[in-house]
């Protein structure tokens, strides 16, 4: 009987200890006084562009709400290549080996939030960036 206890509390345990479930969200930031728009190109799937007005936000990914369990992960290594442009004219190619301020190094240059069930990173773009 007290094994059967010992073994329910340890599921019970271990159950309760894992990683909650958590969502997702990306965005963009545009901190310049230009129109934007950001280019993700790939070769395996397809591309996407967000366009940004100045000083605004948009949305990269959106949580789903479809929680899964355990922590999140974000990556762009999906993408050949990322650029910025203004109309036509394409003011800023990422590249993921860029050296300096890089789109792709989630790690240094995007800005991470977390709370219990959410987990926002936020990446900016200044008028540094595009010139």
């Amino acid at each position: 009987m007290r094994k059967l206890y010992l073994v329910r509390c340890t599921i019970l345990i271990l159950i309760l200890s894992c990683d909650p479930s958590q969502d997702l969200d990306a965005v963009i930031s545009n901190r310049t006084n230009q129109d934007l728009k950001v280019n993700f190109v790939s070769s395996f799937e397809e591309s996407k562009s967000i366009e940004i007005e100045p000083i605004s936000t948009e949305f990269y990914i959106k949580g789903t709400g479809n929680n899964s369990l355990g922590g999140v992960f974000f990556t762009l290594i999906q993408f050949d290549s990322i650029y910025i442009s203004k109309n036509d004219d394409v003011l800023k190619v990422y590249k993921e080996n860029n050296s300096g301020k890089n789109i792709y190094n989630i790690e240094r240059y995007w800005k991470r939030n977390a709370s219990k069930s959410l987990v926002t990173y936020t990446y900016e773009i200044t008028a540094e960036d595009i010139k």
